[in-house]
């Protein structure tokens, strides 16, 4: 992955590791944690969509470089340069960058 700083996946839900039966944690494949969900905010979708982080981020980043291509080979519509807009924005926050 490219300009990233982030833990590299892949990230876990390790539901078996939490002390409490209220709280997830997400967690690298070696174990390091990466986040605590509790139950007050809808903890396991919380946290599945947490360790999904990772591939969604690599899936957007191959999204972008095919965008890219696209833009430099034909001329895009407005409506595909806007979806180009938002993917380079998502991907710019996910870098701490917007």
């Amino acid at each position: 992955m490219s300009d990233t700083k982030f833990t590299q996946g892949p990230w876990l839900v390790g539901e078996d590791q939490c002390v409490d039966e209220t709280w997830s944690i997400v967690t690298t494949s070696g174990g390091s944690i990466i986040a605590n969900v509790n139950d007050r905010h809808d903890r396991k979708a919380n946290a599945h969509l947490i360790s999904a982080a990772p591939d969604l981020y690599a899936a957007l980043e191959e999204v972008a470089g095919s965008m890219h291509q696209i833009a430099r080979d034909r001329d895009m519509s407005e409506s595909e340069l806007a979806f180009m807009r938002r993917i380079d924005a998502a991907l710019a926050k996910a870098r701490g960058k917007a």
